[in-house]
């Protein structure tokens, strides 16, 4: 009885604070969509509640190993595309300050050596692992004396709200649509619910961007085209990076809750008289939700690191705009430091989405 009552206590906890961090959440996307300061307890709630609530629920699951095990795989990863993409940057022909006008030899040799590219490349491996043990990512070759680091934390936050924004979007639009149409299988608005969908993941998002802008900014005059200052400019790219994989989720939710009807636990849950919402909401859509989890490791990897085509097309001042740039000048640090950006949150929302899977479905052990 004692050790029943204390897990009740301990899920009661887990689920008040991650109703917290949900809340806190919402407030913080609000906030931030109608350009209002956000007060820094609003921000210690969130992060808080979240951790407290991750803290739990791998100790009621006794994950602690787990989770340990895959930080140690994870670093193991990023070290392993920092090396292979460090040596293939060298291998590749021409250099970072190669141009149409050759510079004189006593200037290219100057540069060389402020950037260490004169030493040798073993030299220039060691010395770019001991910088980022250090966390120090070098300094950006097109932007003069403007370390990695400060570029980041410049262009990241915005790339990170533009995806929130995309994400709310395409979750908040997708499993709605998905459970609807299933609902209406076979109907004419499962049809159109369809349709939408097929329409949003055939148009590639570079199609849908121009279309969007000469609809509601040149033609009805509601939306701004470009930049990204105020609520008026975050309506058009959020909707055009999120539609498509709100089309997705829509696609998968439908044929999952679609297969999750004809189990056997959905019949005897049935067949014992339970109400039909909570047999739909507690045993349906709960273990219909698990390939939408899956697709949302990657999902939430790309978005929020930023669309390149988005931001390009947009002007929006984000992660993807600079990595786009830095490819083009061969500015190897800043490369690398997009990339292990990349890497960490795909990294990281794969080990979520993993440790959420024996939340939705308890037969599912993660050891």
């Amino acid at each position: 009885m004692f050790k029943r009552t204390g897990f009740l206590t301990t899920a009661f906890i887990e689920k008040t604070f991650g109703g917290l961090s949900l809340v806190s959440f919402f407030l913080l996307t609000v906030l931030s969509f109608f350009y209002y300061k956000i007060p820094f307890v609003l921000w210690l709630v969130f992060f808080a509640s979240l951790l407290i609530c991750f803290f739990i629920y791998i100790a009621r699951k006794r994950l602690f190993l787990y989770v340990i095990g895959r930080v140690f795989e994870a670093f193991i990863t990023l070290f392993i595309v920092a090396s292979i993409t460090f040596v293939l940057l060298r291998m590749l022909p021409g250099g970072p300050f190669d141009q149409e006008k050759t510079l004189p030899p006593e200037i290219q040799a100057n540069i060389s050596a402020k950037y260490h590219l004169d030493k040798p490349l073993y030299w220039q491996y060691t010395h770019y692992l001991k910088g980022l043990f250090r966390g120090y990512l070098g300094e950006s070759y097109k932007y003069t004396d403007r370390n990695i680091t400060d570029i980041l934390k410049d262009s990241l936050p915005v790339s990170v709200q533009l995806g929130v924004y995309a994400l709310v979007l395409a979750f908040l639009l997708g499993i709605p649509l998905g459970v609807f149409s299933a609902q209406k299988q076979d109907s004419w608005k499962d049809r159109a619910a369809m349709i939408f969908s097929i329409s949003g993941v055939s148009l590639p998002s570079f199609v849908m961007a121009p279309i969007f802008i000469l609809i509601f900014s040149f033609y009805l005059g509601w939306l701004q085209p470009a930049l990204w200052e105020g609520p008026l400019f975050y309506i058009l790219p959020a909707v055009v990076l999120g539609l498509r994989p709100a089309s997705v989720i829509a696609r998968l939710t439908r044929s999952s809750v679609l297969d999750v009807i004809s189990s056997d636990f959905v019949r005897t849950a049935r067949a014992k008289g339970l109400d039909e919402k909570k047999v739909f909401y507690k045993h349906i859509l709960k273990n219909a939700f698990l390939p939408v989890l899956t697709f949302s490791a990657p999902l939430i990897a790309g978005i929020l690191t930023g669309s390149f085509i988005i931001e390009e097309i947009f002007a929006i001042p984000g992660l993807g705009q600079h990595f786009v740039n830095s490819v083009t000048n061969r500015d190897y640090p800043l490369i690398l430091g997009a990339l292990l950006v990349y890497s960490s949150l795909l990294i990281l929302s794969n080990m979520i989405v993993d440790l959420l899977y024996a939340y939705f479905d308890p037969r599912i052990k993660v050891s």
